[in-house]
């Protein structure tokens, strides 16, 4: 018995500086300067796990790192760059397939970043309806801009409230430094999902690469302080008030790099309420239908429109800055169609030559 007693002491000591010896290797790992990443069980990629500040960097290209190092990351890990306060940007690779919740929550001092997809994950739905739901589908709020910040109050950290579209919200803490983001897809046909960047209003510039195909429904509602918007050339849909409330963004400025610029899109729809009180002065675009309402109470004064097959009703309503000058709007379409509410409440009696009018 006492020899069985013995046996049982020695296995518990040994046990014991094992994992003495762990927690030290853990705590000097946690430590070490530098991106730390590994390839778990099963993956044929590999997670970013965590960050140890390094000296004199301030911009972390996460792709750069993992193609010196002959690796491909997949995803990031909760609380990888948790408390982080020496990154000031950090560029995710479009290798990059899920980041976690929290991801990134904590960080003091992030002003810009560049990611592959909002949310957890790059399959989210633009508009509601818009698919049969799948196993893999981000829903809810793992496709806001927050989730990846996550939910835990910290003094550097700004108190986001997003929706997602049931009626329900949840509270993010995105670093106050933010201004910057940049979406920059691995595939073709990307879709900013629905109330991706909703409330956001720390955000000053958004860049969305021509991988991407569709803004999604107020996936920019709210957005006050948004400045500068540069959308890619393939963007083909503008969902339902997709930039409602931005009332700070204007027409696009080249000198200054500010404003909305179209990138010379073609698009085949602009939604209902989709820029609804903003800034913008003037238009001059190439669009198929423009939805109820797409423009009201905003700035206008000059319109330009090709293509254009259908005005919605109320498209233009209180545009007060518009006039019936002939230089004023010009639309270049055979068979366009316009209500006779679209430019109901503009600054003078507006009527649009060579289009059919509806009730």
């Amino acid at each position: 018995m006492k020899k069985l007693v013995k046996i049982i002491l020695a296995v518990l000591l040994a046990f014991a500086a094992v994992f003495s010896m762990a927690c030290g290797d853990s705590e000097n790992a946690a430590t070490e300067p530098g991106l730390r990443f590994m390839k778990f069980k099963g993956d044929d990629f590999y997670t970013v796990y965590g960050y140890g500040a390094e000296e004199g960097v301030a911009s972390l290209d996460i792709g750069k790192i993992a193609a010196d190092n002959g690796v491909v990351i997949g995803r990031i890990k909760t609380g990888a760059f948790d408390g982080n306060s020496s990154l000031t940007e950090i560029i995710v690779p479009d290798t990059v397939s899920e980041i976690e919740s929290g991801a990134f929550k904590g960080m003091e001092k992030l002003e810009k970043i560049t990611l592959p997809f909002v949310g957890s994950g790059a399959n989210a739905d633009p508009f509601d309806g818009a698919s049969e739901k799948a196993e893999d589908k981000v829903v809810d709020g793992n496709r806001n801009f927050g989730y990846i910040f996550g939910t835990d109050a910290y003094d550097a950290g700004a108190a986001v409230s997003q929706s997602y579209g049931s009626g329900e919200a949840v509270t993010y803490y995105i670093p106050h430094a933010l201004k910057e983001v940049t979406v920059a897809p691995a595939k073709d046909g990307y879709n900013v999902p629905m109330y991706a960047f909703y409330g956001c209003t720390n955000l000053y510039t958004v860049n969305l690469s021509d991988k991407v195909a569709a803004i999604g429904e107020k996936a920019f509602y709210g957005c006050a302080n948004l400045v500068s918007v540069k959308l890619s050339a393939n963007v083909k849909n503008i969902y339902a008030s997709a930039f409602e409330g931005c009332d700070s963004l204007k027409d696009y400025n080249a000198e200054k790099g500010t404003g909305l610029n179209f990138n010379g899109c073609t698009l085949a729809l602009i939604g209902e309420k989709a820029f609804y009180e903003t800034a913008l002065k003037s238009l001059n675009l190439s669009v198929e239908k423009i939805g109820d309402q797409a423009f009201a109470e905003s700035e206008l004064q000059t319109i330009t429109l090709s293509n254009v097959k259908l005005i919605g009703a109320y498209a233009f309503y209180k545009c007060e800055k518009l006039t019936a000058a002939e230089t004023a709007i010009t639309v270049h379409a055979d068979g366009c169609n316009v209500y006779v509410s679209s430019f109901e409440g503009c600054g003078d009696s507006i009527t649009v030559s060579g289009v059919t009018q509806i009730s």
